[in-house]
């Protein structure tokens, strides 16, 4: 695994769940698709997002990515919220509206990986509140 990829996200999963780096090795092909697929999902372009959401939802190939993307969406959200919080009301508007559309987007990966019938993400999703079983 390149450097850039799996340190920044291993450190990054480790980090957020209190846990040591563990090593996972994916191939190159899979290192690229991925940083082509965060890129498009980050870029402004609708049909970009569009197209990684469709290889998401459908590319029976993606289970060695399922805990980077996971980790992905954690951290968009996880900055988003810290930028939230430190920034006032009402002077950062439009700073605010493009972190609608990330979280937005981050919710499309989400579903995306839920209609693939192919990934497996229970493993990687932890329920803070018991009350979400029910549903």
């Amino acid at each position: 695994m390149s450097n850039q990829v799996g340190i920044s996200v291993e450190s990054a999963i480790a980090e957020a769940e209190g846990r040591p780096l563990v090593r996972h090795i994916i191939s190159q092909e899979l290192q690229v698709y991925y940083e082509k697929l965060t890129q498009a999902l980050m870029h402004e372009s609708q049909d970009l997002k569009l197209i990684a959401w469709q290889s998401l939802a459908q590319d029976p190939g993606l289970h060695q990515l399922v805990p980077y993307m996971v980790q992905f969406v954690q951290e968009q959200v996880r900055v988003i919220s810290i930028k939230t919080m430190e920034s006032p009301n009402g002077i950062q508007v439009q700073r605010n509206l493009r972190n609608l559309h990330i979280i937005d987007s981050m919710l499309h990966v989400v579903g995306a990986l839920l209609k693939n019938e192919t990934v497996f993400i229970e493993p990687y999703v932890s329920y803070s509140d018991a009350s979400w079983g029910a549903y």
